[in-house]
């Protein structure tokens, strides 16, 4: 007997909705960027797109180590 294969829509693949967002955001698509990024979150995936803010990776002292 043998077991059938299922394969999952691509809706539910995190890289179809990466690669939407992705696009996206190259094209200045704020509300299909939103739509992507909901739709990672409904797969457990959390994504900040957009510039990091200032503090977000620390000094750059404390990114060298010299804390």
């Amino acid at each position: 007997m043998s077991a059938a294969i299922s394969i999952p829509q691509q809706a539910d693949w995190p890289l179809y909705w990466f690669a939407k967002l992705e696009q996206a955001i190259e094209e200045g698509d704020h509300q299909t960027a939103a739509t992507a990024q909901r739709e990672l979150a409904r797969l457990g995936v959390r994504v900040a797109y957009g510039r990091p803010t200032s503090d977000a990776y620390g000094t750059d002292a404390e990114r060298q180590g010299a804390n």
